[in-house]
């Protein structure tokens, strides 16, 4: 807080010091010079009261040039007055207007101190009787007027009481005794009271002198603080304008970081999978070793591009976790099987021990749970050199619905010191940082487990000690199978559901469905209306709580945004799915930032309504996967890329020396001679020359008929002339990109009242939202580039099942219903 100015102190010194004295002094001068216009206008009176009378006495002009005196003092009062009349003027002239007053008081008591001389008192009693009032009066008010000044009431008293015991000394009279008596009673009385008057009046001025201070203090600090909070203001300007620049900041770099993903990714699906072809051709042993370094040298440069950008997803927010059942024994023992081998070539055994009280199926992200653990297991094959890795899964705490799991990847390691361990979760930290290190890597895996389990709400840590080994473990919150939680839900019916919107056709429709599932819902117009009803329901318990919040984007697209952000942030609405009940295109980047990823479609049929309903509040049969869910929530098994993930983990390997640029044919093998081990065709549509080739093979091995396309138009075009079970389509095209052809198709399906045909994405983005994007807009499936032959193969099996089979033509129908069907 910055200082006083040293203007400011000194103005508060002169204020506590003289110049407070002088305030008081001039405001005692200002009213003394008021009350004494006030007393030498009175006196004109009573003078008037004595000279008029003796005028028919023959007493001569006396009587009126002492009249006159008294008019004069009191125009020289006017005047002085005039002057005090502004106090800054009173304070400049104050000198002169003490002099003023001075001279005023003794003209006034010379004047008076004359009236004995001029008027004889020796009058009948009558006269005399006037006479002794007018003096007693002139003598108490004068004393009284002039009490703020001392100097000046002394002045005024001394001429007076002179010439008066001068008359008598003189004279040789003799007052009456009523005269004297009142005359001294009179001043011993006013003197008494003017020196009260003064004490009383000098405490009025010195409170008035400290106030006037603190006003002026007050000020001063209401000046200073309005600048400081003008400053504070700047600051937080400042700091807001700095937090949107690193935001704009963190925002560029999520997207470079897409960008950058898709221009990697695009060469490399040009070279891992005909890598993969490759090997399975004719190579001499030369060769084949060759290739596989190349394979493997790629397959590690895509682990580390993955390693970066799950780090910089983490980082921005937009990684989340998905929920699926999955089997943890099966999970560590695939673990065990694909990274024994390397640990045995060093001499190092790979166990594991899940407790009996811990439920093989559980729900969690099998994907990340496998890479945490891999991550630690490949981290102790690094530094160990001989003896064993223990691996334990043991429960710690459960409840209705969920379970808390302590993973242990226990190693005879080198360990490592407390000050190592501390900085292993640090962002490009490694436990050896020397240029000698014999093992490498992005000093990233620790630092993404510590991220992903900190999405999971759990914790992370390591016990080491330097000789003796280490022991790494997590603690996840994973959720019970839905075939071990009591009482699960198995259907709609019952569930709550919170419509946002306005009283409508629109809405009664929409109702009479909900009805009909069972769902129990109430309606609300406004934001606060919604929120008042979420938080009731809530505070009276789970049974009560509303389960989603559905948002008619027809009538309330205003609300979503501020509503879903809301919910989001309150604990209180933990768990309140927000589903958008409108098109595709409704689910906006600003909506999906808080949490928002499901649409209902308002153009489906009711089946497809139900289903998608179902998938939302999580309705699914104990031990059986929703056939009606777009999103695929069956238990992800690893398949072969995912081993080799696994297994380099725990191998370093030599950096590929330049690779030879690699030439294709043009003309693409014939399909007619070629056997195809599933049923269907597919459309291929690829835009990138490299990336079509390599698809056009990897289809060729897997064994299906293809077409293909270059643009969007030319698949539309295919589709409306040659029957197609299934699309590959790549997002990222010019003029008219996946998304765009994905909506044409919607369409054209439901002008032609065609059945539902499955489209599979394919992308080289990766980050997180690009799947739900896909899925929003009504692709099927999601394909990331690089292409991988097994991956690609389920997702074709997966897709094509049943296609040219009449007798499956009705499962088909169950899953992707027509549209002709009622719709809402």
């Amino acid at each position: 807080m910055p200082d006083l100015s040293l203007e400011s102190q000194n103005e508060d010194l002169e204020e506590q010091g003289s110049g407070r004295e002088h305030w008081i002094d001039v405001h005692r001068m200002r009213l003394t010079g008021l009350l004494f216009l006030c007393f030498a206008a009175t006196g004109i009176v009573l003078g008037g009261l004595l000279a008029l009378p003796f005028e028919h006495w023959n007493q001569g002009h006396l009587p009126l040039i002492w009249l006159s005196t008294l008019v004069i003092i009191n125009v020289l009062a006017v005047a002085t007055f005039a002057l005090l009349r502004d106090p800054q003027k009173a304070a400049e002239h104050s000198v002169a207007c003490h002099y003023a007053i001075g001279t005023m008081a003794v003209l006034a008591g010379v004047a008076w101190g004359a009236a004995p001389f001029i008027f004889d008192p020796a009058l009948p009693a009558a006269d005399t009787s006037m006479y002794t009032i007018v003096l007693v009066a002139v003598l108490a008010i004068g004393v009284l007027v002039l009490s703020p000044l001392p100097v000046a009431m002394w002045a005024f008293l001394g001429p007076f009481l002179a010439g008066l015991g001068a008359k008598l000394l003189l004279s040789g009279a003799v007052l009456p005794n009523s005269l004297l008596l009142a005359v001294f009673v009179a001043g011993g009385a006013t003197i008494a009271t003017a020196y009260l008057m003064q004490h009383r009046l000098d405490a009025l001025l010195d409170s008035a002198a400290k106030g006037r201070q603190l006003a002026k203090q007050a000020v001063r600090l209401k000046k200073r603080l309005t600048s400081e909070l003008a400053l504070r203001q700047q600051i937080e300007a400042d700091l807001q304008n700095a937090l949107r620049n690193a935001e704009s900041a963190n925002v560029a770099k999520s997207e470079f970081l897409a960008t950058m993903s898709h221009e990697i990714r695009t060469p490399l699906n040009g070279v891992l999978p005909l890598l993969d072809i490759l090997r399975d051709t004719n190579l001499d042993r030369e060769q084949r070793e060759l290739v596989h370094t190349a394979y493997s040298s790629s397959q590690h440069l895509l682990k580390i591009i993955d390693d970066v950008l799950d780090y910089s997803k983490i980082e921005s927010g937009r990684l989340e976790l998905e929920i699926i059942e999955m089997n943890l024994k099966e999970l560590v023992e695939e673990l065990v099987m694909l990274m024994s081998p390397s640990a045995k070539r060093k001499g190092v055994k790979i166990t594991y021990h899940i407790s009996p009280d811990v439920r093989p199926l559980v729900r969690g992200d099998p994907i990340r749970i496998r890479q945490i653990v891999t991550n630690l297991i490949g981290n102790s094959i690094k530094f160990t050199e001989r003896g064993y890795i223990s691996i334990n899964i043991s429960k710690r705490h459960e409840t209705r619905e969920s379970v808390d799991l302590l993973f242990t990847v226990k190693d005879t390691g080198v360990g490592m010191s407390e000050q190592t361990a501390r900085r292993l979760f640090k962002p490009f930290s490694q436990a050896d940082a020397s240029t000698t290190r014999t093992h490498g890597g992005t000093g990233l895996g620790l630092v993404i487990c510590k991220r992903l389990v900190d999405l999971m709400k759990g914790q992370i840590g390591v016990r080491s000690e330097p000789g003796k080994g280490s022991v790494f473990w997590f603690l996840a919150p994973l959720q019970k199978s839905l075939s071990d939680i009591p009482a699960a839900r198995t259907e709609l019916t019952g569930s709550r559901l919170l419509f946002v919107g306005v009283d409508s056709d629109h809405y009664h429709e929409f109702a009479e469905h909900l009805k009909e599932w069972g769902l129990i819902h109430d309606r609300a117009e406004s934001k606060e209306e919604a929120l008042q009803k979420l938080k009731s329901s809530a505070s009276l318990g789970a049974s009560w709580a509303f389960e989603g919040v559905l948002i008619d984007m027809k009538t309330c697209r205003h609300l979503a945004v501020g509503l879903a952000s809301d919910i989001r942030s309150d604990d209180q609405l933990e768990g309140v799915k927000v589903v958008l009940f409108g098109r595709a295109s409704d689910l906006s980047d600003e909506i999906q930032e808080f949490g928002v990823r499901n649409v209902l479609d308002s153009s489906l049929t009711t089946q497809q309504l139900r289903l998608m309903l179902e998938s939302v509040l999580g309705v699914e049969e104990p031990g059986e996967s929703d056939a009606g869910n777009l999103i695929d929530k069956r238990p992800i098994l690893m398949s072969a890329p995912a081993r080799e993930h696994a297994v380099m983990e725990a191998e370093d390997f030599n950096r590929p020396s330049e690779p030879e640029e690699l030439e294709f044919e043009d003309t693409v093998e014939s399909q007619d001679d070629a056997s195809f081990n599933l049923p269907g065709r597919v459309l291929l549509v690829e835009d990138n020359p490299v990336n079509l080739r390599v698809a056009q093979r990897l289809l060729k091995l897997i064994g299906v008929r293809y077409s293909t396309a270059t643009n969007g138009k030319e698949a539309l075009d295919t589709l409306e002339r040659q029957h197609c079970d299934a699309v590959l389509l790549d997002c990222q095209m010019p003029d008219m990109d996946g998304y765009d052809v994905t909506r044409a198709i919607r369409f054209w399906e439901l002008a032609e009242k065609r059945p539902r045909l499955p489209i599979i994405a394919m992308t080289a983005h990766a980050m997180a939202g690009d799947r739900e994007k896909c899925l929003a807009v009504g692709m099927d499936d999601y394909l990331a580039k690089p292409l991988k032959k097994d991956v690609l193969e389920d997702k074709l099996r997966k897709w094509l099942t049943g296609a040219d089979d009449p007798e499956t033509d009705s499962t088909v129908a169950a899953i992707h219903p027509a549209q002709e069907r009622g719709s809402v």
